[in-house]
Order: C-alpha cells, then structure tokens, then sequence
C-alpha cells in the first residue's frame, strides 16, 4: 500500500535486456528448480518476451502454484524486477509516532493500520488525532493509501479484521469480523473453496441489512475492467477474475463467487491455496459498499453517503487541508459494545511542523509524524514510539521517460544508469541521519520480516533467501565499507555509456528531476539525494507536491524520478511483486506500458 510517510509504449525486449543492471545479474550457482527458472528467466531471454509475458506470467505461476515451486516464482519476479535498476530499495520501514501516555486501547498492525475505536484518552472519549492529510479517495475500491485504509478500517469491516491483542501488545491479530465461521474445502483441479457463514443480523451503519450479494457486488465493481481500480488486481485468486476485470462496461459478477442471502452464506472458489486469502478480506478493497450512496465518484466525500459497516461512522467529512473527519459510534455495529469512543476526530495535515505544535498543545492526543530536526530529542520522551512494519522506502524511476536519450540508446543502458545513481546512496547515512528511527538499509524491494514457507513446513524471512543465488545477500551490498567501492563502481559503469568524465565529476550528464510529496522526511532526503548526485556532476532538480496530487502525477507516469513507500498488505512477497504487473494500477513504473 502506497505510503506517504518517512519514516508511450515501451516494449522491454527481452529478460535478458531487463537484467542488465550492471551487465548480466551476477553469476547464478544451479537451482534445484532449475526447470522452473530456464521456462522463465533463460527461456524468456531466448524467447524476446515482453513485460507481460515475461514478469506477469511469473506472476501469474505464483497464483496457480505452492509451496517451494511459488517460492521460486516469486523470487524469480524480484530477480527480473531488481536487474531493470527501476526500483531502487533505500530502506526498510519502522513506524514512528507519538501517542499521548495516557491512552488506552489503542492498537495498530506492522500493515499500517492504526485503530482508535476502543482507545480513551486519561478516561475520555472525545479526542483528535492526526494519522495523514487529505484522502484523495475514501472509496473502499479506489484507495491505496495507507492513511485512507486508517479512514475506511474504521468505517467498514470485511469478512475478517485486525482485533485488538489480548496481551497488551500493539500488533493486531486476524479474527472473524463480518462472517461468525468458514469451511475450507479443496478442489480436484487444485481450486479451494472458502465458504463463509456471515454473522446474524449484521446492518449497515443506517440500519438496513447487510447480505452476503452486498460482498459479491461490491468485489465486482472492485475487481471489475468498468471501475478499474489501483488494486483490482487483488481479485485476481478468485475463479472469474480475468473476465470481471476484461468488462469495462459493466460490474461483472465473479464467476468464483456465490451468495445465498437466504442461508447467509457466501463460497468464494479460488484458482489455488491462497496462504494470504483471509488477510485480503480483511483488506479494505474487500469490503462491503453499500451501493446504492455510489453515485459518482465523490460519493465518499459526503457524510450522508459514506455509508459502512464497521465500528464508527462519519458525522462530518471535510475533506480538504486544515480539515478534519469526525465519527462517531455506529450503534448498528454487531461488536458495537467494545466500541469506547463517543467521538473521533482526523486532523488533516501533512505539515510535520503543524501536527507536532498540536500535540504539544494537548489538542491532538496521535501524530502519524513529526519534523526530522526534532526526532532526537522526541525520542527521549516516554510518549514517542517506534514500531516494526513491513514495508520498503524507495526511489522510483518512469521507464518511459527517456530525459537522456540524446546518449543512452536501449533499454539495457538505461537500466544501467539506474542502477549505477543507486550504488551512489548512501543507505546508512540516509538511516542514521535522516530517518532516525531504526530504519535498516535495503537491498532487496520485499520488505524485512515478509516470510515464505518452507517445504518442510517451516517458516523463514524472505531476506534469508534473497537474491539471485537465493543466499540472503540480496541484489547489491548495502554495508557502511561498502558505500566507497559501490561509488567506484557507479562511476565506472556511467562512463561506460559514454557520459565523460573529467575526473571528478561528469561534465555532460543533462538534469534529472526528482518528485516527492510535501513532508519534511520526504524533503530531508530528496536534498540528500541532490547532494550525492552532485558531487559527482548529476544535477537533481527537486519538485515537491502535496500528497493527492503526487499520488496522481506518478501514477499518470507524469515524472522522471520520485520517492516511494510500499506497506505490504498482507504478510506475503506477492504483495510487494503483483503490484508491477503491466495492467495493475500500483504500477507507476510503467512496466510493459
């Protein structure tokens, strides 16, 4: 999931183009599955595939199999993702914050999630908090920010939610949210089937009854070609996917998916044994849109409209800057007597600054950020937090902006030259001295603490195996001693492509522009960045917008470079892979486009 916070058709020729990072990708020892790897990687290499038939078909062998073979598959898309240089891994997220010493009850996940439904503040029930700025959708089926997943998970509920620990902990768990119980039942041609008994007597927040067909018909618009939404793609486990997201003409029912509103029963037919399928109903996209308030594409930004099934409901929408959202308890909620708060409000800011003279005023009890020159002393302080998350910081590059194609002629060389403005970060001083809040530099896309499961059953971090040679040391070295041989190397492989070099710096390199959205994080190293480059003659001109308009200017692949965060949603590396698939809307590299 995009996230905000700190802390026209180009056809990719072939794989073995795709790979040349810096040159080939490093020499690869045997693999016990190496025929899975030569019917993709080699065999796409010999074959001159495209995107889609190279990536998204390994993407697509991830949905269809298990266990070691998907391991395989999706290390193998990493493998093809990494060596276009498009997606260079700056560092792995911790989730920084400051909560009032005197809250109670609130909880959060290492997806992004944060729930105040069931926190008072030193007995209260009335209080604000600030967790982003303005959404630029509140549409269960459009968004794809991770502030605006906070804004719908307290509004609607899927099948499944995160609850509350039991242990004091902060780290939410899975649990039945809308549905009381389901039966797994698996296939002869290797589908299964969830069948799913929904609660008695679950209501919308205005009273009226909420049926199993309300799910099937909000999936369909969600996953349907009509609405073709960012994370339509999400849909793509379910028998049916391919032809709902074909139909731009209307919301085609998922032929995977039957209601029965009489019994309360919903069965969803998957194309495999999906390991993350309950934690996707518990993701936004899957909830349950009362369709009837969806009458245009600002529906959401009404009160009367946002109408949702979870523990709190919208009493005021003011969605702008400076404005705020106010909910307040929905009595209808089927776990409404665990409900403690009697009215929250979201301050909407992205200004650092703004949001911590806030909470040092006591006006706002949560801050989702917080001015870099002030982390260290804030961290002194009993009511500053840092979490773990599961996600990657990281600098994006629009594979169809050709900003130096006076010098750089392929495809190839252009992946050579992001790969090369890569080696010329320096992660731990990014980490140390910027973020400051426990970050770890990166060197794969998929973030620390994502696992797989072995053969034998066992689970391993998905880091441990990373890389080409799958040994946990990843795509590049991102060590402290390492940073002056990597410099050497980048110097090397851009004079290579006939940029001069008089020494010591570049002398004809054109400038480059990097986009990032209003934070002073995002700033912070967006003039890091411009310092690194220039000591060595690359100009990097810097443009900042605020939140909503970035989102869409780099999802239109109207830049050349930007900042990028991904949260994963839910704890498997196909979150972070089936995102840059040709047709998926998160893909604002533009692969394959």
């Amino acid at each position: 999931m995009k996230f905000k916070r700190l802390p026209q058709v180009i056809v990719l020729a072939t794989v073995g183009t795709l790979c040349a990072c810096n040159g080939p990708l490093p020499e690869r020892k045997a693999h016990k599955d190496e025929a899975i790897y030569s019917a993709t990687i080699d065999g796409a290499k010999k074959d001159n595939l495209t995107w889609k038939d190279s990536y998204d078909a390994v993407i697509a062998m991830t949905k269809k199999t298990s266990g070691a073979v998907r391991n395989e598959y999706l290390h193998q898309a990493e493998d093809i993702l990494m060596s276009t240089g498009a997606i260079t891994p700056i560092y792995y997220y911790t989730d920084l914050f400051m909560e009032n010493e005197k809250m109670e009850g609130f909880y959060s996940s290492p997806l992004g999630y944060k729930f105040f439904h069931r926190a008072t503040v030193d007995g209260a029930k009335e209080y604000t908090v600030c967790v982003g700025p303005k959404g630029d959708s509140f549409d269960p089926a459009i968004n794809s920010a991770v502030d605006g997943a906070i804004v719908i998970s307290h509004v609607f509920e899927g099948l499944y939610r995160w609850k509350q620990p039991e242990n004091g902990d902060v780290a939410a768990e899975l649990e039945p949210g809308q549905a009381a119980s389901f039966e797994k039942v698996a296939g002869n041609d290797g589908h299964v089937t969830y069948k799913f008994k929904l609660r008695d007597n679950i209501k919308y927040s205005d009273g009226t009854a909420l049926k199993a067909s309300d799910f099937a018909n909000s999936w369909a618009r969600a996953a349907s070609g009509k609405l073709a939404a960012d994370y339509g793609y999400m849909f793509d486990c379910v028998v049916g996917y391919e032809e709902t997201a074909a139909d731009e003409n209307n919301f085609k029912p998922l032929s995977g998916v039957k209601a029965d509103d009489e019994k309360g029963e919903l069965e969803v037919e998957l194309i495999s044994d999906v390991p993350y399928f309950l934690e996707l109903t518990a993701f936004p996209t899957y909830a349950p849109v009362k369709l009837d308030k969806v009458t245009g594409d600002d529906w959401w930004t009404k009160a009367e409209n946002y109408i949702g099934n979870g523990p709190l409901k919208v009493s005021k929408m003011d969605n702008k800057d400076g404005g705020s959202i106010e909910f307040v308890p929905n009595e209808n909620y089927w776990d409404n007597a665990n409900t403690k708060v009697s009215k929250l409000t979201f301050a909407l800011s992205d200004d650092d600054d703004n949001q911590l003279a806030n909470y040092k005023k006591g006006d706002w009890k949560f801050i989702d950020s917080v001015p870099n020159d002030q982390i260290e002393e804030l961290s002194k302080g009993k009511d500053y937090h840092v979490n773990g998350q599961l996600g990657t910081y990281y600098v994006i590059f629009n594979v169809n902006d050709k900003a130096l194609n006076r010098t750089l002629k392929s495809e190839a060389e252009y992946a050579t030259f992001r790969k090369a403005l890569g080696l010329l970060i320096d992660r731990n001083y990014i980490c140390e001295k910027i973020g400051q809040a426990g970050q770890e530099p990166a060197n794969t896309f998929v973030g620390k603490g994502i696992m797989e499961t072995n053969a034998d059953g066992s689970l391993s971090e998905w880091t441990t195996k990373s890389g080409p040679n799958r040994d946990g040391k990843g795509y590049y070295k991102v060590g402290k001693a390492d940073y002056e041989a990597n410099c050497a190397e980048a110097i090397e492989m851009i004079k290579g492509l006939g940029f001069k070099f008089d020494g010591k710096k570049f002398t004809n390199i054109p400038a480059l522009t990097y986009l990032y959205n209003t934070s002073s994080g995002h700033k912070a190293i967006a003039e890091y960045l411009q310092g690194a480059f220039k000591a060595y003659g690359i100009n990097l001109k810097l443009e900042s917008q605020e939140w909503a308009t970035f989102l869409n200017t780099r999802k239109d692949g109207n830049y050349s470079i930007a900042r990028n965060g991904w949260l994963a949603d839910y704890n498997d590396a196909c979150s972070f892979l089936d995102m840059w698939t040709t047709d998926s809307g998160n893909n604002d590299a533009q692969f394959g486009r």
